[in-house]
């Protein structure tokens, strides 16, 4: 399966990424999660976003063994896909770059699991389609390739 017909880069103002938002809302089956990257500027802020975006449960632990394990669960979403659009993906851990990796890594393994399936523990899944969308603007489009190439989804996309 290729992951890079799962990943998709948008680069536009606000105002036409919410009409496309809106448009995808309409889709039936599909689990919309949005999380905005200008309200993602430290590990916490990220981890509150993420657990708004996909309604982690409250146990949810702050942390990137927490993060991993609710990305790969999501048992508590009734969906038959999953859509994440990331605004302002630039904006993410301005000043943390090794963690932007980390959250991209996650990302890419997440994804590779949903859409895969995954039928080696105690808790399968069946393959599900997982999207994820990355928005800028295109003032910031040099910029979002940068912060992605040298990254897992950079050597996955080729960057």
């Amino acid at each position: 399966m290729k992951q890079n017909e799962y990943i998709h880069f948008i680069f536009c103002d606000t105002i036409h990424l919410d009409k496309f938002i809106e448009t995808l809302s309409k889709g039936k089956g599909s689990y919309l999660a949005k999380v905005d990257g200008s309200k993602c500027k430290d590990l916490d802020s990220l981890f509150s976003e993420f657990k708004k975006a996909f309604k982690f449960p409250d146990y949810f632990g702050y942390n990137w063994a927490a993060f991993d394990e609710c990305l790969n669960d999501l048992d508590w979403i009734d969906a038959e896909s999953y859509v994440l659009v990331i605004k302002n993906v630039t904006e993410i851990l301005p000043d943390d770059n090794i963690n932007f990796d980390r959250l991209l890594k996650y990302l890419c393994e997440a994804l590779t699991e949903w859409i895969e399936g995954r039928n080696y523990d105690d808790f399968p899944t069946e393959k599900t389609p997982f999207h994820i969308y990355f928005h800028t603007s295109n003032e910031n489009k040099k910029v979002l390739i940068e912060k992605m190439r040298g990254s897992l989804f950079g050597e996955l996309l080729h960057f």
